[in-house]
């Protein structure tokens, strides 16, 4: 029985079938199941968390005090819309394929499946950096700001995501630009992690991690005080293992700051993108890392969550199609330039769990 294979159904499975690449911040601190909705816009609950309450005294006549329950914010958001897409033509299919033999007897029909098998896997990676790169700004900025491109020049739209009223008690602002100390005195920059970890312990958030970029993992590894006190057989500050991860991931050390000891990574992945030269007329490929250099981010795992809009299509049946999901394809052909399409739409927003999670700073090592 033949089957379609630019079906919507078959390009689904191939996705989902697919290995997924290996992304540290979506899937260490926007893990587990995402949440789909069957609208375009997506509704956000985050609450204020029940903190560091404790139960009180009560006369014994009496029998129970009421505790109040905490209090959640609802948002209405229209999340970001990313839908990359691969044409293919009659000259592609006709010519091999690279790594394919040059005696090869494979024909253009049997061609264009193994491109649409590598198209859609394309594709859906791209979204996945994307989505890498919004949970990297939600948590570095408590907010996200997306601007989505036009054609010819037109002028971008930008969606923004705050998740903060008033002062913005995610992100923090160091007491001095981070340095070493000294053998006999640490660097600033041991107080102020000290500081922001009692900051997420006074509002009942966790803190496990410490992520830092790679000028930040310099200044503390470098650090003479640190050094010293490893030496040292009475006091225990940590350790530090330097330990390779996928995709720029190091896990540095374990250390103590204070009684809470943290896991320090430092995060060295990157992402490209092309930039468009109007005077010029042309693309420059430029690579960018997620995690600013100077930046770090206090967190725990699981703390924010992915969530999911709908997208509605017109599909090759002519019809319209409400589909949901963290990934939607569609297959356009045209008869009259004699070529295809493929896409796949996603229409993600990173979100935290509880109201400020998590305590950031772009840049320590200036004020």
């Amino acid at each position: 029985m033949a089957f379609d294979i630019y079906s919507t159904y078959y390009m689904d499975a191939a996705i989902k079938e697919k290995g997924q690449i290996y992304t540290f911040i979506r899937d260490r601190y926007f893990g587990g199941t995402p949440l789909l909705f069957q609208t375009e816009e997506v509704i956000v609950d985050y609450d204020d968390g029940e903190g560091n309450l404790i139960a009180p005294f009560v006369i014994p006549r009496i029998g129970k005090v009421p505790v109040l329950r905490s209090g959640y914010e609802t948002k209405r958001l229209t999340p970001a819309y990313i839908a990359p897409s691969r044409e293919i033509d009659a000259d592609v299919l006709r010519t091999r394929r690279a790594g394919e033999s040059i005696l090869s007897t494979m024909t253009p029909e049997q061609r264009e499946r193994q491109y649409l098998l590598d198209d859609l896997s394309m594709l859906d990676d791209m979204i996945t950096r994307r989505e890498e790169w919004m949970c990297m700004q939600t948590m570095l900025d408590n907010a996200c700001t997306m601007t989505h491109i036009g054609n010819n020049g037109e002028k971008g739209i930008d969606l923004t995501a705050k998740y903060y009223d008033g002062t913005n008690t995610g992100v923090f602002k160091p007491t001095a630009a981070w340095m070493t100390g000294t053998e006999t005195k640490r660097g600033n920059w041991y107080d102020d992690i000290c500081k922001q970890i009692e900051s997420l312990s006074e509002a009942g958030r966790s803190v496990t991690d410490v992520i830092v970029g790679a000028d930040v993992a310099e200044i503390m590894l470098t650090d003479p005080w640190v050094i010293k006190m490893m030496d040292n057989r009475r006091i225990e500050l940590g350790t530090i293992d330097p330990r390779w991860q996928p995709n720029g991931i190091t896990n540095l050390a374990r250390l103590n700051f204070g009684g809470v000891e943290l896991d320090v990574f430092t995060y060295r992945g990157t992402y490209q993108n092309h930039t468009i030269n109007k005077k010029a007329e042309k693309q420059t490929l430029t690579t960018t890392p997620y995690m600013p250099k100077s930046a770090v981010v206090l967190a725990a795992a699981n703390t924010g969550i992915m969530r999911y809009g709908a997208v509605t299509q017109v599909e090759m049946d002519k019809q319209f199609h409400t589909r949901t999901g963290t990934r939607i394809t569609k297959h356009m052909v045209s008869e009259q330039s004699n070529n295809e399409e493929t896409i796949v739409t996603s229409r993600p927003i990173a979100a935290p769990k509880i109201k400020s999670p998590w305590r950031a700073c772009r840049d320590v090592l200036t004020t």
